[in-house]
């Protein structure tokens, strides 16, 4: 008894010396907490030295050499712009790691008078160094020097240069009921080449102003214009009504003696068909057109062999404006084997079989594929409609899935589409065929979830 009585006392002893220098810790602490903040004084920097300017378009890159103060924050510049009213105060700040200031947002050539200021961590300031700056011809102004309007298909077709890849808004404006510049519609890009339709417009002889604006609310003189959107309407591949197919693989049997979505399975059947999908999908659109391919089961020298093709009865002639189509939503964006470089092509009729020889005669006649000598003749009888490469909007390659920006993503997710060439769009055609020479992945096949056209019948 006695024994566990000692061990008790020894162990409320332990834990009152515990307590007792716990107590005292905290409180020493506090009393000795030491100020780790950045000393602070009242003496200003030296001011920066050799400062040379580099004027850019829309701006200037100002270096210079950074004063020798241990506690350097950086440097500020200070301007005003022209168009700013009251004379508002402008700043930029680049700190101590960089020996250069970049200035951007200037509306015109004009001089403008730029102080460079050095900054301490106790933020005292040194003496300003008063440079002057000529910016060149804002990105805005080149922009708008580039840019093309045309009439198409139920609106307007714009395009333009971006080389600075400045974000800009290239904005439609159209009369309201009583005259006045009404906004119609505004498209954001900031890719090196841009174009994009504004859609949805009367097929009448309409005033138009389109403005491009930057991301400093700089404005190109807009460009005032009266065009006629041409009369545009969807080209159905089912019927409305009946719910009945239009659209059909063209005479699917003999598919395999143009080449047309092939598999291979042997020497005798190396070219196979794979027949067409139900209509719609199941991914971000739905509508018209489903068509998926068949891994081909070539031997391995020979995986991978391009151009693709299928061709498609399009139920009855119609005059064509442009196209889209959307691939199947998998993930990463892409990683579906997707049409990037592909023709379209489009005839009325079409050479019989039996006039260009036998199985073999006609796959050399239908396709260019060096492995059996083909020769690509069928061209000869068909226009080329439209010539197609998926680029997207930020420039990076569609190979490079990991520097896709939001906008490419975007972009992606609303399908990809294809102005018709302009020169073939008063002709109307029967059939159409898809020769696809590049895409998104190395296999010898591909998936597309909904193709639309637009245009309008000739009836």
């Amino acid at each position: 008894m006695e024994l566990i009585k000692s061990k008790m006392e020894l162990v409320m002893k332990r834990a009152f010396v515990y307590i007792i220098m716990t107590a005292m810790i905290s409180f020493w602490s506090c009393i000795e907490e030491k100020n780790w903040s950045d000393p602070k004084d009242d003496i200003p920097p030296k001011p920066v030295t050799n400062v040379v300017v580099e004027n850019l378009h829309g701006g200037a890159m100002i270096t210079y050499t950074l004063p020798d103060d241990n506690d350097l924050l950086g440097v500020k510049a200070t301007y005003t712009l022209t168009r700013d009213e009251n004379g508002v105060e402008r700043e930029a700040f680049s700190s101590a790691s960089r020996d250069t200031i970049v200035l951007q947002g200037f509306a015109d050539t004009n001089e403008y008078v730029v102080s460079l200021i050095a900054i301490d961590q106790s933020r005292n300031q040194s003496t300003p160094v008063v440079v002057k700056i000529n910016p060149r011809v804002p990105p805005v102004q080149l922009i708008r020097e580039s840019l093309k309007v045309n009439t198409t298909f139920g609106g307007l077709y714009t395009s333009w240069i971006n080389t600075n890849r400045e974000n800009i808004a290239i904005s439609v404006y159209k009369p309201d009921a009583v005259g006045d510049w009404e906004l119609y519609d505004t498209y954001f890009s900031d890719g090196p080449v841009g174009s994009y339709s504004f859609r949805g417009l009367d097929a009448d002889e309409t005033p138009f102003r389109i403005e491009i604006r930057d991301r400093w609310n700089n404005y190109a003189v807009p460009l005032d214009t009266v065009l006629k959107p041409l009369f545009e309407e969807r080209i159905w591949g089912r019927d409305q009504v009946t719910g009945f197919e239009i659209w059909k693989l063209f005479d699917t049997p003999n598919a395999l003696m143009r080449g047309d979505n092939h598999q291979g399975s042997g020497s005798e059947n190396f070219y196979q068909v794979t027949k067409e999908q139900t209509f719609g999908g199941t991914n971000w659109m739905t509508g018209d057109f489903f068509l998926n391919t068949v891994v081909p089961d070539w031997p391995e020298e020979n995986y991978g062999i391009l151009p693709l093709y299928f061709t498609v009865d399009m139920g009855k002639k119609a005059f064509y404006s442009r196209l889209r189509f959307w691939l199947r939503n998998r993930t990463p964006l892409l990683s579906a084997p997707t049409p990037i470089i592909f023709n379209v092509w489009a005839t009325n009729e079409i050479k019989p079989y039996d006039e260009i020889g036998d199985y073999m005669d006609n796959v050399r006649y239908w396709t260019s594929w060096d492995e059996i000598g083909g020769t690509d003749q069928w061209k000869e009888g068909w226009d080329l409609i439209c010539k197609a490469k998926v680029e997207l909007p930020s420039g990076a390659s569609v190979f490079d899935r990991s520097s896709f920006t939001a906008e490419d993503e975007a972009f992606i997710k609303s399908g990809f589409e294809f102005e018709i060439d302009p020169t073939k769009t008063d002709k109307s055609y029967r059939y159409i065929r898809w020769e696809v020479i590049q895409q998104s992945t190395t296999l010898s096949w591909f998936q597309i979830n909904t193709i639309k056209m637009w245009g309008s019948y000739d009836e």
